[in-house]
């Protein structure tokens, strides 16, 4: 029996090391055969999706408010471990000419491939969508929100009373998170220069008056 076994890990530990040596391998073979067979996986991935049980799996998995306020928490839950990964790869580019020369050539192929899809999602993705979308993940207003809270300020500046739109700038508190307001740009950077400091912000008024 004890036989048996030794010659099972035997096997297992060479099974181990032909996937390890042979892992880029199959890696590149697996990709090769993803851009050969790219167009008809995109269209049954399509016609899966009008399905009805891929209809169900969109309406129950799909980027809704529920999936987006789950990735939210996600992201904050794992925020080290992401920005750590982040690191690692920034410090593999730096350091390996020959991982850098990959990904370079890995992105030119991409892009190239790709230019025209690119291009029309540039388009429909305006920045008008990405600032609403950048909004609500960063600070949970939605645009909604945001067009109420507009609305209440009467469209104007709290601070220097100048008007503002869509494309002005969320003020938060940083230590709690919580939605302060909308500001133009100048005074959003004036109360971040004077680190949202009302003491210094008084302070400030005083030097200003006494100046006069």
């Amino acid at each position: 029996m004890g036989g048996k076994w030794k010659d099972l890990e035997k096997r297992r530990a060479s099974q181990r090391r032909h996937h390890e040596a042979n892992r880029q391998k199959r890696s590149e073979q697996s990709h090769a055969s993803y851009l050969t067979h790219r167009e008809d996986v995109k269209a049954r991935a399509a016609a899966r999706r009008k399905t009805p049980e891929g209809k169900a799996y969109i309406a129950e998995y799909g980027r809704t408010e529920k999936r987006r306020a789950y990735l939210r928490t996600y992201r904050q839950q794992h925020k080290p471990e992401g920005r750590a990964a982040t690191r690692r790869s920034y410090e593999k580019h730096k350091n390996d000419p020959g991982y850098r020369e990959k990904r370079s050539a890995e992105h030119a192929r991409y892009y190239e491939r790709e230019r025209a899809r690119l291009a029309e999602r540039a388009k429909v993705y305006s920045r008008e969508i990405g600032r609403a979308r950048r909004r609500e993940r960063d600070y949970g207003l939605t645009s909604e929100g945001f067009a109420a809270l507009l609305g209440a300020q009467g469209g104007r500046c709290p601070i220097c009373l100048d008007p503002i739109n869509e494309r002005s700038h969320v003020d938060h508190d940083h230590a709690t998170g919580l939605v302060r307001g909308i500001l133009c740009g100048s005074c959003n950077r004036g109360i971040g220069i004077l680190k949202d400091s009302p003491e210094r912000l008084r302070r400030a008024a005083d030097y200003l008056e006494r100046s006069k």
